[in-house]
C-alpha cells in the first residue's frame, strides 16, 4: 500500500507519508522516508467482514477509508466502513472493541513529549495517555511514540496540515506581518435563522 497515495487523497493541502507515529517536525533528526506497507499474501477468506471504524465528522477524508477498503479487498479481506460520532469512536478505541480504525491525531503541542501523549490519547484514550506520560520519564519521545504505536497496533499513514477556507461565516482571519495565519484564532459564525 502506497502511503504517498493515501497522503494525496487525504486533503487538498500539504500532506506527507509518515515513517513513525510522530511527524518529522517533532523528531530531532529527519525521519527516514516512509516505506510502502507490505504484507503476507492473503489466505482464503473465512467470509468474515471486518469493520473499519472512521469518524463521522464532515472534514474526515472519506476517500482514504474507501481506498483502504479497495486495497484490502484486493488482498482478500472484506471490509465494511462504519462511521461513528467522535464520542462513540473514542469509547470503542479505549475499550479495544474494533477490528480496524482510522484515527486522526491533532497535535496542538510543540514539544515532542507532549505530542507523544496526544498521539497516545488519540489511539487509546486517557489510560493510554497516562501510560505514555509514565514512560516519558525514562525514555526519549521518539521511542515512547514507537512503543505507543506497537501497543496499539497502529500503522502511521500520513500527516497533513490544518486548513480553513475563507467564506462568509469565517471570522478571525488576520495575517501576521510575515503572512502567516494562526488557525487557532479562527472561529465561525452561527448560520442565520438557526439556533
Amino acid at each position: 500500500m502506497d502511503r504517498s497515495e493515501l497522503a494525496r487523497l487525504s486533503t487538498r493541502g500539504p500532506a506527507a507519508p509518515l515513517a513513525s507515529l510522530l511527524p518529522s517536525a517533532f523528531l530531532p533528526e529527519p525521519a527516514p522516508a516512509a516505506a510502502p506497507l507490505t504484507g503476507r499474501p492473503a489466505r482464503e477468506s473465512d467470509g468474515r467482514r471486518l469493520a473499519l471504524l472512521v469518524p463521522s465528522a464532515a472534514e474526515f477524508p472519506r476517500a482514504v477509508a474507501d481506498r483502504l477498503q479497495v486495497k484490502l479487498f484486493d488482498r482478500g479481506v472484506r471490509v465494511a466502513v462504519e462511521a461513528l460520532p467522535p464520542e462513540a469512536l473514542a469509547a470503542r478505541l479505549a475499550s479495544g472493541d474494533y477490528d480496524l480504525a482510522l484515527v486522526s491525531a491533532h497535535f496542538a503541542a510543540s514539544s515532542p513529549a507532549l505530542a507523544a501523549v496526544e498521539a497516545a490519547f488519540a489511539l487509546g484514550g486517557a489510560a493510554s495517555a497516562r501510560r505514555a506520560l509514565s514512560r516519558l520519564g525514562s525514555a526519549d519521545p521518539a521511542s515512547v511514540a514507537a512503543e505507543i504505536a506497537a501497543d496499539a497496533g497502529a500503522v502511521p499513514l500520513f500527516a497533513s496540515g490544518l486548513r480553513a477556507s475563507a467564506r462568509p461565516g469565517l471570522a478571525g482571519l488576520v495575517a501576521a506581518p510575515d503572512g502567516a495565519v494562526d488557525l487557532g484564532d479562527l472561529w465561525t459564525l452561527p448560520a442565520r435563522g438557526g439556533r
